[in-house]
This record gives C-alpha cells, structure tokens and sequence, in this order.
C-alpha cells in the first residue's frame, strides 16, 4: 500500500523548464523534500501547460543532496516525450516510480528539458507557489544551464511523495530486491495486490 509521504500543494505562480529565452538560459528545476518513509513509490507534479513546440523530451529524476543544491547522483528517472507529456490532461501527474530512499534524508525531484531549444519560446510548465507555502522539509532551486549548477529559492513547486508500506518480501528487505522472478523490480506495481 502507498501513503502520502511529502507534499508542498499551494499554487500561485508557474514553473518553466526548458528554452524559455531561445535557450539561453536554459532553464530546470529542482524541488527538495525530506523523507519520513523509506521506499518511494511514487512522486506527483501538476502539469499547467506547454508554450510553443519543444522538441525536448521533458525528464524528471530524483537526486541526493550536496550541500543543500542537487547533486549529480541520479537515483531515478523518468523522461516523457513532448507528444506524450501534451497528451497528459492539465493536473496531478505521476513522474517517478520506486526508488528505495532513506528516512529522514534530503533528496531532489529535478526536472529538465533533455534538449537545447532553438527557438523561443518552447518550454513546459508545472505549478508552484511563490508566497505562503508551509513545506518546511525542503525548498525550490533553479538552473539556468539546465542542472550543471544550481541557485535555491525560498519556495516550492507543486509535488506530492507516496512511500510504499511494503518493507520485504519473504524475509528481503525491499531495497535490496533487484527482480522478482526475472521481472526488474521497478516494473511490477503491486505484489498479492499490496501496492
């Protein structure tokens, strides 16, 4: 069974990813949270729109923590195509799968467009809020080099962290499970209907 783990749900001002200046800057995002749970299962965002084309697939990616600003340790991904992502109605999105975390541990939910756009404006947009956010587990960072290097801001963007209450199987602990019989873990959703 998944549970609510973290969430930061006010809105009030959008997040743009991707070639919002012809590419220069190339701007990403990155979210951090605190877990209280190990075993994620799944993250949330809360896609707004898309503005022009962009011909970048669209990636999110769960990252440790250095020093309070992403770090290059990618522990999960997750990327969608431009078709696929405006496919999407406007609202909740789920962008990340399983991915074994620590309690009480400081990650990063980046997001980023996987290509430079040439053109303005061709950038994607998720929600967020700018004033009266109350997460105190983490903070909103930005990039203007698409993840190389990052500056933190005092808000958050729209995201919701699910924990899976599933913590071994036959005596395992989950995060040291790779496959199930031959089927990578990542992949199976649920075991005897427990998700």
């Amino acid at each position: 069974m998944a549970v609510l783990d973290q969430s930061a749900t006010l809105t009030g001002v959008t997040m743009e990813i991707g070639g919002r200046d012809g590419g220069a800057p190339q701007l990403a995002r990155a979210q951090s949270f605190t877990t209280a749970k190990a075993n994620l299962y799944s993250v949330i965002v809360k896609k707004v729109t898309t503005i022009g084309t962009p011909t970048g697939n669209l990636v999110f990616e769960i990252r440790t923590d250095s020093s309070n600003l992403p770090s290059s340790t990618v522990l999960a991904t997750k990327s969608f195509t431009p078709a696929q992502w405006n496919a999407f109605s406007n609202g909740e999105i789920e962008v990340i799968l399983r991915c074994p975390l620590a309690v009480s541990t400081k990650y990063w939910l980046v997001s980023r467009d996987d290509a430079v756009e040439s053109s303005q404006p061709n950038y994607y947009i998720i929600d967020g809020t700018l004033t009266g956010e109350t997460y105190t587990g983490g903070n909103n960072a930005y990039s203007l080099n698409n993840g190389t290097s990052w500056t933190a801001q005092t808000y958050d963007h729209y995201f919701k962290t699910y924990a899976s209450e599933i913590k071994s199987v036959n005596g395992l602990a989950l995060a040291s499970i790779k496959s199930v019989n031959g089927l990578a873990i990542g992949s199976i959703k649920s075991i005897n209907g427990l998700q």
